[in-house]
C-alpha cells in the first residue's frame, strides 16, 4: 500500500527546493482554476502515492543532482500508477541555467554566449560588455553592474576572492542589446503550461537590466502599457518561443526574453519557479493586462486537470 502524498483536494502539485514564499500567490483566487498544493523536494518519498492530476517538477536550477536523482527515480514510480499523474518538467529532461543557455546559442537563437567565472578558458573568449550573474539566480547585492573590459572583470573576480566568496555556480553573461526605437530596455515574457503559452508582460525602463516596469516610468510613458497590451492580444513569437521551451525540455516555466535590433530573439533564462503576477502589485493602468494573464493561466491549468482526469476516467471504464 503506497502512503498518499498529498491530500485528495489538490488537483494539482508544485514540487519545489524551499518553501515557496510568492510565487505562487497569484495564483490563489482564480475564478475556475484547479486546487493546489506545494510539497518540498526534501519531503519526497518513493512509497507516497500521488493522488494528484499534475505535478510539477519547479526550481530545476536549484536542485542537485542527488535530488534530481531521487526526483526521476519517483516520477518513474508514478509512471506505473495506475492512472498516472502527468508529469510536467520531468526529470532529467529540464535543462538548467547554463547548458541551456550554450544550447541556445548553438542553436543560432542567441548569439551572445556565457562562461563559468571558474573556467578560464571560457572567460577567455567572453566578449564586452558582460555581466556576472549566479547559475540559479540573481547576485543578492541589487542590480548587475556591466562590466565592460577584461580589466573589469578581473577586478570584479578578485574582489570576490578577497571577500571570500567562491567562483563556482557563478558566470559572465554576455550583454545583449534589446533596446527598441524609443531607446527603451524591453524584456518580454511567456508562460508555459503543458503546451499552451501564454504571453505574460512587456516590461521597459531606461536602466539595461529591466525587472519590472516603474510606476514612475509608466506615469511618464502610457505608450509603454499601450505596447504591452497589443503584446499581450496578439502574441508574437510564439513559434520561436515555443522552440526555446522545446530546447530547454520545460513543460512549466517563464521565459524572459528580448528582441535584437535584427529582430531575433534573444533568451535571458527559463524560471521554472516563476512569480505569477499578483493584482494588488500591479500598476492601476495594468490592472485589467494582468487580470487577463490570470485568467488565461488559470484556464490552462483547469485544461490540463481536466484532460488528465478524462484519461484516468477513460481508464476507470476500460478496466470494469
Amino acid at each position: 500500500m503506497l502512503e498518499r502524498f498529498n491530500t485528495p483536494s489538490a488537483e494539482v502539485v508544485f514540487l519545489t527546493a524551499s518553501r515557496p514564499k510568492r510565487t505562487f500567490q497569484g495564483l490563489r483566487g482564480i475564478p475556475g482554476a484547479p486546487a493546489f498544493a506545494t510539497q518540498l523536494y526534501s519531503a519526497m518519498r518513493r512509497g507516497r502515492r500521488m493522488t494528484a492530476a499534475v505535478v510539477v517538477f519547479c526550481d530545476v536550477e536549484r536542485i542537485g543532482p542527488e535530488i534530481e536523482d531521487k526526483a526521476a527515480a519517483l516520477a518513474q514510480t508514478w509512471d506505473r500508477l495506475a492512472p498516472a499523474p502527468l508529469l510536467l518538467n520531468r526529470p532529467p529532461n529540464a535543462m538548467r541555467r547554463y547548458p541551456l543557455m550554450k544550447a541556445l546559442k548553438v542553436a543560432g537563437i542567441n548569439q551572445h554566449d556565457v562562461a563559468r567565472l571558474d573556467d578560464p578558458e571560457g572567460l577567455a573568449r567572453i566578449r564586452f560588455p558582460c555581466f556576472v550573474r549566479y547559475e540559479n539566480g540573481h547576485l543578492a547585492r541589487g542590480q548587475p553592474e556591466l562590466i565592460q573590459d577584461e580589466k573589469g572583470l578581473l577586478a570584479v573576480i578578485g574582489a570576490m576572492k578577497l571577500r571570500g566568496e567562491t567562483l563556482y555556480g557563478k558566470i559572465a553573461v554576455e550583454y545583449a542589446d534589446v533596446r527598441d526605437a524609443h531607446g527603451d530596455h524591453v524584456k518580454y515574457s511567456y508562460f508555459r503550461i503543458g503546451r499552451t503559452l501564454i504571453p505574460s508582460h512587456r516590461f521597459a525602463g531606461p536602466h539595461w537590466f529591466v525587472k519590472s516596469a516603474s510606476p514612475e516610468f509608466l506615469e511618464q510613458r502610457p505608450d509603454a502599457i499601450a505596447a504591452e497590451r497589443q503584446f499581450l492580444e496578439e502574441a508574437p513569437f510564439q513559434d520561436e518561443i515555443a522552440r526555446v521551451f522545446d530546447i530547454a525540455g520545460v513543460d512549466y516555466g517563464r521565459v524572459d526574453f528580448g528582441l535584437r535590433s535584427d529582430g531575433g530573439v534573444h533568451v535571458f533564462e527559463i524560471n521554472t519557479n516563476p512569480r505569477h503576477p499578483l493584482l494588488r502589485e500591479a500598476y492601476h493602468g495594468r490592472q485589467d493586462l494582468v487580470r487577463t494573464v490570470k485568467t488565461r493561466l488559470g484556464e490552462a491549468l483547469s485544461d490540463l486537470v481536466g484532460h488528465r482526469r478524462r484519461i484516468h476516467l477513460h481508464w476507470r471504464r476500460g478496466a470494469m
